[in-house]
């Protein structure tokens, strides 16, 4: 890189530094950002500046959304704040009492405030309280929304963990419980959602490649972008190769981080009622469409960029 800008490397990580942290303190928007980079480095072509405005921009989402921080938190909080209010952008209570991430989330709390369960390594639900989970969630809906054993225990256990990451959650001589008596499911969805996005490691909840899910976490308002921009449907396959293309997260057409991708990140986007899987048969590329309520949410998360 120090060769391609005729500067020293250390020199360029700085001027890139303080440009990130300008975007962030002054709201600077894209074209602000461009216009920076252009007075700057005026002298190098217009791929090298392209190349300077992704890095700027990746540097700026760690900086606004790293796992921790006070600052990324209020940001957080006053975005899902603004989103949530009446006023500006109303959340549709049905649409998101039927996602499966509010469905998930109640029946655990219903379990976990059913009766006493030790906690183990640290905070964890013991095998036991699984065994209980799975035993009662056939009396729900859950299981018609996901007919997988394995797959089911999988998101139990990511949902439990989320949730202990929520506000709701508290230990009381041993013993766990959530409180969310009189509390909205628009708030509920809010607040389980902003422990998913920003509390809780993703590489305890995505484990199968924790280096993926560590840089995942850092960039993933870029894949929002690739998203947002890919129109009313777009193919899986497509929207990942254009976020390797843009962050070098992998190789294009790299099966194994696609799959990782749609596992984890994109699943649980469909949990949330944000995304919707398409795909008519078994030879058809899986595709996703953004629903309604999940274009204006992803957009209004975008908005602390600017």
């Amino acid at each position: 890189m120090s060769e391609i800008f005729g500067v020293k490397k250390h020199q360029l990580n700085r001027e890139i530094n303080y440009i990130a942290r300008k975007v962030v303190d002054c709201d600077y928007s894209k074209d602000m950002i461009r216009n920076e980079i252009e007075k700057k480095f005026c002298s190098v072509s217009r791929n090298e500046q392209d190349y300077l405005f992704n890095t700027v921009l990746e540097k700026s989402y760690q900086y606004v959304w790293a796992v921790d921080g006070t600052s990324t938190m209020t940001q957080f909080g006053r975005v899902l704040r603004d989103y949530s209010s009446e006023a500006l952008l109303p959340i549709q209570e049905r649409t998101v009492k039927d996602s499966l991430a509010i469905r998930l989330f109640e029946f655990l709390s219903d379990v976990i405030n059913s009766r006493p369960f030790a906690l183990v390594n640290g905070g964890s639900f013991c095998d036991e309280f699984y065994d209980h989970c799975i035993d009662r969630i056939a009396d729900t809906d859950i299981p018609q929304s996901v007919d997988d054993h394995e797959l089911l225990i999988i998101y139990l256990k990511q949902t439990a963990q989320m949730l202990r990451n929520t506000r709701f959650f508290s230990i009381d001589g041993g013993v766990p419980r959530v409180d969310i008596s009189d509390i909205s499911c628009t708030e509920i969805y809010l607040e389980f959602f902003a422990s998913f996005w920003s509390r809780v490691k993703w590489d305890d909840i995505f484990p199968s490649n924790p280096g993926a899910s560590r840089d995942l976490m850092k960039s993933k308002h870029i894949l929002v972008d690739v998203l947002l921009n890919s129109g009313a449907k777009a193919e899986l396959n497509s929207v990942a190769n254009n976020f390797f293309t843009m962050t070098g997260f992998g190789l294009r057409d790299d099966l194994l981080l696609i799959s990782y991708l749609d596992f984890y990140f994109f699943t649980w986007l469909s949990h949330f009622s944000i995304v919707k899987y398409c795909r008519c048969g078994n030879a058809d590329p899986v595709s996703l469409r953004l629903t309604p309520h999940g274009k204006r949410f992803l957009q209004q998360l975008q908005r602390v960029e600017r």
